[in-house]
């Protein structure tokens, strides 16, 4: 699972119910991958390689 966080997760009560959501997906074998707004608005190229070395290609 990929998600782009915005301000609204720079809270402490976000970042806990970041925490516990990313707890719960986990435990069903899911990876969660986190990315800020400002990394994808202005570091595009650096997410998408980061995100290509960690998702498998189609079909593995």
């Amino acid at each position: 699972m990929i998600e782009i966080d915005g301000a609204s997760h720079d809270t402490e009560n976000a970042r806990d119910r970041d925490q516990k959501r990313t707890e719960i997906l986990q435990s069903y074998g899911l990876n969660v991958i986190r990315f800020k707004n400002h990394e994808v608005l202005h570091h595009f190229t650096d997410v998408v390689a980061f995100m290509e070395g960690v998702i498998p290609p189609s079909p593995p």
